[in-house]
């Protein structure tokens, strides 16, 4: 497996997540509604706030960090709205995978040390390959089940230019359960978040299979 080469990092405030899943390059919004990571946006309201979004391993609500992945995601904070007094949707901004260090307090005030890591294409031709089976293998899934967006497709296709991104966006795209995007998340090269958007896919081709076989017998 590849080494990504860190880069010098600082402290972030770090909130952990344990039902959705952001990506770099990707605005998502977020509803907040678990008290102690609802007080980490809290103790952070302003706009363009950098903070670092940390995923937890077993999806179980008030996770600490320590049961969360040693990767996560920098992000920034683009809006925030409270919905009533116990929820908040925040639109965050994915902008790096980095590798997160212990907490250095308890919420509202946690925070860690991060190291930024280097994403860059490490093989300009291997990724290539890999981007035209991805791009087939999802065409294929969109024609055998209509749980996932067509629209994907397009964008898909309109940004081989940016080979590293598209894992990330299959990853944000496709409609599966929150464990199944967390290898993509822990994948720090490029050729692994590839291997890993590949078996994302598969796994969606086995589970449509297994539907079927399900349906006949109940029929």
């Amino acid at each position: 497996m590849e080494q990504a080469t860190p880069t010098p990092g600082d402290t972030l405030p770090v909130a952990c997540l344990h039902d959705d899943v952001v990506f770099p390059g990707e605005v998502r919004t977020l509803v907040v509604e678990h008290p102690a990571v609802r007080a980490v946006f809290d103790a952070h309201p302003a706009a363009d706030s950098h903070i670092a979004l940390a995923f937890a391993e077993d999806g179980r609500p008030g996770a600490e960090l320590g049961g969360c992945l040693p990767i996560g995601v920098e992000a920034r904070i683009l809006d925030r709205v409270r919905l009533d007094d116990e929820a908040l949707s925040v639109v965050v901004q994915g902008l790096r995978r980095v590798r997160l260090g212990p907490a250095e307090a308890p919420p509202p005030d946690q925070r860690c040390q991060i190291e930024r890591l280097d994403e860059g294409l490490a093989d300009a031709r291997r990724p290539t390959v890999r981007a035209k089976q991805l791009i087939g293998l999802y065409e294929r899934l969109v024609d055998a089940t209509d749980r996932h967006p067509k629209s994907l497709l397009g964008v898909l296709r309109n940004n081989q230019e940016a080979l590293e991104r598209l894992p990330d966006l299959i990853g944000g795209g496709v409609q599966v359960e929150y464990g199944l995007r967390l290898p993509l998340i822990e994948a720090v090269t490029v050729r692994d978040r590839f291997d890993a958007a590949l078996n994302l896919l598969r796994g969606e081709f086995d589970r449509i299979k297994v539907g079927r076989e399900v349906d006949k017998k109940t029929k």
